[in-house]
């Protein structure tokens, strides 16, 4: 397969500092008439979590459901990075 049109980067992170990818089944949402894309409330869920100790672990708890009443709307997935303080 021939190189796609991707650039490469280097992202300098100061310790603290988080980097969130998600998927795009993460904004989508279960509503009583289907599925729901919404991408607001994504942001409105996840911004009270940001910079958090626990950010990953709230992200989870919001966005992944363990209820086997609440079918899956859209495979999600996240990749969570954080700079944290180097320990010698």
């Amino acid at each position: 397969m021939e190189d796609g049109l991707y650039e490469e980067d280097v992202l300098k992170l100061a310790t603290g500092d988080q980097l969130i990818i998600v998927s795009d089944g993460m904004i989508d949402f279960e509503e009583s008439d289907g599925k729901k894309t919404d991408y607001n409330l994504f942001l409105n869920k996840l911004k009270p979590v940001l910079g958090k100790e626990d950010t990953y672990m709230q992200i989870k708890k919001k966005m992944f459901s363990d209820s086997p009443k609440r079918a899956v709307v859209d495979d999600r997935s996240l990749i969570f990075i954080q700079k944290v303080e180097e320990q010698y």
